[in-house]
């Protein structure tokens, strides 16, 4: 679920306009409520909705607020395994399986952003958005939802919607706030080299650079702009929230927000200088051509435009690396079905031979993935010599392929080796290293053809 947060209608003008959270989640974490209509009115209803014991009750609730009013209602739970959405408007409730709230006509622009992410606002320009929350990863269906939310603000002439996105996700482990990042940097494609940093926005040339979070006791959210100078701490009061503008760079906000909320404040932004390269990935579009390096410095990211030629667009997962669910490799048992192209891992300890998972093909490379990334930041490091005593499996003829750096940040070249188990496996060779390497391959390989 997606709303904006920008308070219309009546007599309200631009400058004058508030903005508020339009989406309420159960205190139980077992639904969501997004309104439009009378701002207190909508508010008073759904808190009083979400904190109701059960289904039915929230349902009756703003079922009997909608009537004789012009607020309108989206309510989602979980039915066992099986979401439910509701619409409730006029004293009236429809489950349907989708629906929006508000102006039509913005929800045609909208919907138009959404499906054609090629409708550019901004040519020759970066736009990043970066999302995550606290249970795994965001369905790329709200990820395109956000965006096009934010999108819509700038789209419309009259900016009659908009604001920041509240997006939220409803599963099996509750409700969840999708903390973001959106940036659109400076039109500066046409005059920066390949390799280049991507710098932040500027507001003269009509960069942004906006975070918004949630608070860790989820009592409120931090808005952050970085052309701005300053941002807002929303604190929730019984009805409706408490607006704290703060001014200042990052680390200034960060502490006056602290000290307001008594809780630790998360920006995606920042303006220490960040430390050095922990790793580098490179993003690649549809067909498979790089696009972007992101160097990943432990305390922030860095961005290096590697295509800057042609428009393109790419996605990467981060994932969880600070998952704590454990297992027993003695225990697990691995099988697999040749003719469905399926994996079944087996607890053998489990006395009624249930399974822990049957993972398809592409699930099984993202697992992988995940357990090679969280072993990678696990304290223990993997040995730094070969291992003793242990049988080691050498993939035969690998290809690979090689990319000179493409980050300013990260010296060297970068060669990529293709695992058959693995999947493809990148690493950074300092020039130094990469320059032996070479000459201890040429010196020992024998001449071509050779059967050495």
């Amino acid at each position: 679920m997606v709303a904006d947060s920008a308070v219309t209608g009546g007599k309200l003008t631009l400058r004058e306009r508030e903005f508020t959270a339009k989406i309420e989640p159960a205190v139980n974490g077992s639904a969501l409520i997004g309104f439009s209509g009378d701002l207190h009115h909508a508010t008073r209803l759904s808190r009083a909705a979400a904190s109701a014991g059960t289904i039915n009750q929230a349902l009756e609730m703003l079922v009997s607020g909608s009537a004789k009013s012009d607020v309108e209602f989206a309510f989602v739970y979980l039915d066992g395994d099986n979401p439910r959405l509701c619409k409730i408007s006029g004293g009236k409730s429809m489950f349907v399986l989708t629906l929006y709230l508000g102006s039509a006509s913005a929800f045609e622009v909208f919907q138009r952003i959404r499906n054609d992410p090629a409708i550019p606002y901004a040519p020759n320009a970066l736009k990043t958005f970066i999302c995550g929350t606290r249970v795994g990863p965001v369905p790329s269906e709200l990820s395109r939802a956000t965006v096009a939310m934010m999108d819509l603000f700038a789209s419309i002439e009259t900016h009659d919607v908009g604001g920041w996105s509240i997006p939220y996700m409803l599963s099996d482990r509750g409700v969840s706030f999708c903390g973001y990042a959106y940036a659109v940097s400076d039109p500066l494609f046409d005059r920066i080299a390949s390799g280049s940093i991507v710098p932040h926005g500027t507001a003269a040339d009509g960069g942004t650079s906006l975070s918004v979070t949630d608070l860790d006791d989820y009592r409120g959210f931090v808005i952050y702009w970085l052309q701005r100078h300053g941002g807002l701490l929303m604190l929730k009061t019984s009805d409706g929230y408490q607006r704290y503008d703060l001014e200042g760079g990052p680390s200034e906000f960060k502490a006056k927000a602290e000290t307001i909320a008594g809780v630790p404040v998360h920006l995606w932004v920042g303006d220490k200088p960040v430390g050095d390269v922990k790793a580098i990935r490179i993003m690649s579009d549809d067909t498979g051509a790089p696009t972007m390096a992101i160097a990943d410095h432990g305390d922030g990211f860095s961005i290096s435009a590697i295509n800057i030629h042609t428009p393109f667009k790419s996605n990467m997962e981060f994932g969880n690396d600070g998952a704590t669910d454990t297992v027993q490799p003695e225990h697990i048992a691995v099988h697999y079905d040749i003719e469905s192209e399926t994996v079944s891992i087996e607890d053998q300890r489990s006395t009624d031979g249930a399974m822990l998972a049957d993972i398809e093909l592409a699930d099984l490379d993202r697992l992988i993935e995940r357990l090679i990334r969280t072993r990678w930041h696990m304290k223990e490091e993997v040995s730094h010599e070969l291992p003793r005593g242990k049988e080691m499996a050498y993939a035969l003829d690998p290809r690979w392929r090689t990319l000179v750096s493409p980050h300013p940040a990260v010296g060297g070249l970068l060669l990529s080796l293709r695992h058959p188990g693995a999947g493809w496996l990148g690493f950074v060779l300092p020039a130094k290293e990469a320059h032996n390497l070479g000459l201890w391959l040429i010196a020992n390989a024998g001449p071509p053809g050779s059967a050495q």
